[in-house]
């Protein structure tokens, strides 16, 4: 707006000079001036919209906060303040990486080997490693958070080994080749439809490999949704206590 108020005719310039009280409507400014305001003006008016959606939306507090935050990342962008908030930021994620890697892993194998291991070595080595996560597991009474919700050891488990042993080597994109692997996926996806009252008829869905994918999915087809209904701009509306997924 500014560039093409700067290019327009005088005429122009001095109608949009009055109304901004800049100079008469005889005495137009200069061209960079009068684009300098009128820019000047559109930021102003775009931070007051901002401020006025949030206020609208999420109230007197959210509007606090909002501007509270953004007062704090100007504030950290200043000179000196930056370079603390940068090393205190990377002493922290130091600390954390610690934590979750300790000091390394010394026997880590780094590169293809000229020489394979034999398959007896291959499965003592995995299993000596899974012992480890099951003892540190058990100081927390098998309570430590690891996004598994049932025990490693029984018969749910040993169903799932001997399904998953038996359909290693299979895809689901062919499915004129592995048809059982899609009669699983579609029964197992009618009977989430039937658990919450969907039509199958005109609702459907996939197996996904994970909650995050899920998410993604779901997002993604409420999107298209929205375009057949003609919601160019959509957005979500959700809990600051969302899953981060």
């Amino acid at each position: 707006l500014a560039v093409a108020l700067a290019a327009a005719p005088a005429a122009a310039r001095r109608q949009v000079a009055a109304l901004l009280g800049h100079g008469t409507a005889s005495d137009p400014g200069s061209r960079a001036a009068l684009a300098l305001k009128v820019f000047g003006s559109t930021l102003v008016l775009q931070a007051l919209r901002r401020y006025w959606l949030t206020l609208r939306h999420a109230g007197l507090r959210g509007l606090v906060v909002s501007a509270f935050s953004a007062a704090l990342r100007v504030a950290i962008r200043l000179p000196g303040v930056r370079g603390v908030v940068d090393r205190e930021v990377g002493k922290e994620l130091a600390s954390i990486e610690r934590k979750m890697h300790g000091g390394g892993d010394p026997a880590a194998r780094c590169r293809l080997p000229e020489d394979g291991m034999d398959t007896s070595s291959i499965v003592q080595l995995v299993k000596d490693m899974q012992a480890k996560e099951l003892a540190a597991s058990n100081k927390f009474d098998g309570k430590q958070w690891g996004g598994i919700y049932h025990s490693p050891r029984g018969p749910l488990v040993e169903l799932q080994n001997a399904v998953w042993g038996m359909y290693n080597s299979t895809n689901t994109l062919y499915e004129g080749v592995f048809p059982s692997v899609r009669k699983f996926e579609a029964e197992l996806v009618s009977w989430v439809l039937h658990l919450v009252n969907g039509d199958p008829k005109v609702a459907g869905g996939i197996l996904s490999s994970g909650g995050t994918e899920s998410v993604l999915l779901a997002a993604l087809a409420y999107r298209e949704l929205g375009r057949q209904r003609g919601i160019a701009t959509p957005r979500i509306i959700a809990a600051n206590t969302c899953h981060p997924a």
